[in-house]
């Protein structure tokens, strides 16, 4: 019972997962930029070429959500399965 609840309780750290994903998009595409600034490339540009190569950030936190959602009830479905 302990594992369903867990996972039921995740549900409700849904915000704090949200933040986690933004701040690690943040510093993925802060890196990025760092790695053009240092290829020779002018802030703005290194910003541009770094969003590029990322993707969309919407979409990808999107995808990211769904995934979550996605594992949460193929993990409930086993937990429960087991029982």
């Amino acid at each position: 019972m302990r594992p369903l609840l867990a996972r039921l309780l995740a549900l409700f750290r849904r915000r704090q997962l949200d933040d986690e994903l933004s701040d690690e998009i943040s510093a993925h595409l802060e890196l990025s930029t760092a790695e053009h600034v240092a290829r020779g490339l002018s802030v703005e540009d290194a910003r541009r070429a770094a969003a590029l190569r990322f993707g969309g950030t919407l979409q990808t936190a999107r995808r990211i959500a769904i995934d979550r959602v996605s594992r949460f009830w193929t993990r409930c479905g086993r937990t429960c399965a087991t029982r």
